[in-house]
């Protein structure tokens, strides 16, 4: 899975056909604080919506809408993540607000995935050194034995901060190549 935050917010600026300075000035006051669960999504989303004097039923509506269309699976890594299942455990590190876990869950992205960590759930972000503890902590593992794979770069350096072997993805045939190097494929 991979998406696009840009294109969701852009998507959802057209989608509920509103000023997009507007909605990032409104957004920007309260989503840090939604992404690490100080606020519930619901007060992310009223919180908007009163900025924006619109719907909180239908902020959260094309809301969904705009992140599923923001998603797009590559069906080639997803073939790396169930080759890498076999005799490993496979965990998603992901900073979302609550709403978005929750489509998530319903659309199925996450069952591929062992257990999904949520920067929601733990109380803090990436790249802060503070999720990753927070995350071998749940997972009950050292930083030696994690591999972290992102697409940004600098959430895969604080990963390697913090102990871990990082890997920075930009598409899947070079995601292949560099776990063959490691003898992981």
């Amino acid at each position: 899975m991979r998406g696009s935050i840009h294109r969701f917010y852009e998507d959802l600026v057209h989608k509920l056909n509103i000023d997009g300075h507007m909605f990032f000035q409104a957004k920007g006051a309260v989503i840090d604080k939604a992404i690490v669960g100080k606020i519930s999504a619901e007060e992310l989303l009223d919180h908007i919506a009163v900025a924006l004097n619109i719907s909180p039923t239908l902020l959260k509506e094309k809301w969904r809408e705009a992140f599923y269309e923001s998603i797009t699976v590559d069906e080639d890594v997803l073939a790396i993540i169930k080759t890498l299942k076999e005799g490993r455990r496979v965990v998603a590190l992901t900073n979302v607000i609550e709403l978005d876990t929750e489509s998530c869950r319903l659309r199925g992205d996450y069952v591929l995935f062992d257990e999904v960590l949520t920067s929601w759930e733990l109380g803090s972000a990436k790249p802060g050194h503070e999720i990753y503890r927070k995350a071998l902590q749940r997972l009950g593992v050292d930083t030696g034995e994690c591999l972290f794979i992102d697409d940004a770069q600098e959430n895969v350096d604080a990963a390697v901060a913090v102990g871990m072997r990082g890997i920075h993805f930009r598409d899947a045939a070079q995601l292949k190549t560099d776990l063959r190097s490691i003898g992981l494929l």
